[in-house]
């Protein structure tokens, strides 16, 4: 027999030797999720004695994080801008870099628009957008089925379904009628092939296409041809005036202004994440833009 404390100090001396981050959070979380006790219980039910069955539990939750499954695999959970969201391994697990992509967007004015998410995962962008400004309406797209029910369950838990349209569709090709979008966020994959390889083995237990574009060029990859497709994609849906936000590779940066220098937009900034790198950039569609339709004539 074994009590709840002894298994947590156990569980963050493993997962210290394993290499894993933040062990010793990581073992309260999975003995919160596992048993279904808050985070806490490690001070208020340490001489908790664990049931056979309660100690099996852990111990499969352990293994699996050992084993390199992404902690947030295991919880099915993961918090974004001071709210939970479901995640499974159908969706990219949102990370901290990502607020400010929301950030930008909540920056618009406070009014009713509409506005596109496009690769929308696990919905933790448009759902979040929704919920701070209960005047917005917006359109999720993603390609992966399995994504779209994550980002239905969230919508629904955070009571924002019915402002949020979520289409199964390749967000690359023409989608909207000109002028129809008063904004568009994107965290589209932008990670370049050669990157992809030299990542951690846990990152890349993450959907693959969530993070690199898969009609990569293998002799020149370099990853912004998913970046380069939003920006073509709203040139057609924005109003003029009409805000983009886009989160790109620190590297990106320079490209990506340089595709909206190029194209008549307007305002572009880019913005640093927290480790003070170009995380995000943003422009305005020029108010004499003439929105043309990019290869197509686009349904919603």
């Amino acid at each position: 027999m074994i009590t709840l404390g002894s298994w947590l100090r156990q569980a963050e001396a493993r997962l210290r030797r394993g290499g894993r981050d933040a062990p010793r959070l990581s073992a309260e979380l999975l003995a919160a999720h596992a048993l279904n006790v808050p985070r806490t219980a490690r001070f208020t039910q340490d001489d908790r004695t664990l049931a056979p069955p309660e100690h099996n539990c852990l111990e499969a939750a352990l293994a699996r994080r050992l084993d390199g499954e992404p902690l947030a695999y295991i919880l099915r959970a993961r918090a974004f801008y001071g709210r939970d969201f479901r995640i499974t391994p159908d969706t990219l697990i949102p990370r901290a870099e990502t607020e400010h992509l929301v950030e930008a967007a909540l920056a618009c004015p406070d009014r009713p628009l509409h506005f596109a998410d496009l690769g929308t995962g696990s919905g933790c962008i448009a759902v979040t957008l929704a919920a701070e400004r209960p005047l917005w309406r917006g359109v999720a797209v993603d390609c992966s089925p399995g994504a779209l029910r994550v980002a239905r369950t969230n919508a629904r838990a955070h009571h924002v379904a019915s402002r949020l349209l979520l289409v199964r569709a390749d967000m690359c090709r023409p989608l909207f009628r000109p002028g129809s979008l008063d904004l568009v966020v994107s965290n589209p994959p932008y990670v370049s092939l050669p990157e992809y390889r030299e990542l951690a083995p846990e990152v890349r237990r993450e959907p693959q296409e969530a993070l690199t574009p898969l009609t990569q060029n293998p002799a020149s990859p370099h990853g912004l041809e998913c970046l380069e497709a939003v920006i073509r994609q709203a040139a057609v849906a924005l109003a003029p005036g009409g805000r983009i936000c886009l989160e790109h590779g620190s590297a990106q940066a320079r490209a990506v202004s340089m595709c909206f220098f190029n194209n008549n937009w307007s305002d572009v900034r880019v913005v640093q994440d927290l480790a003070g790198h170009d995380r995000i950039t943003t422009a305005s569609r020029s108010q004499n833009a003439q929105a043309q339709p990019c290869g197509g004539k686009g349904t919603l």
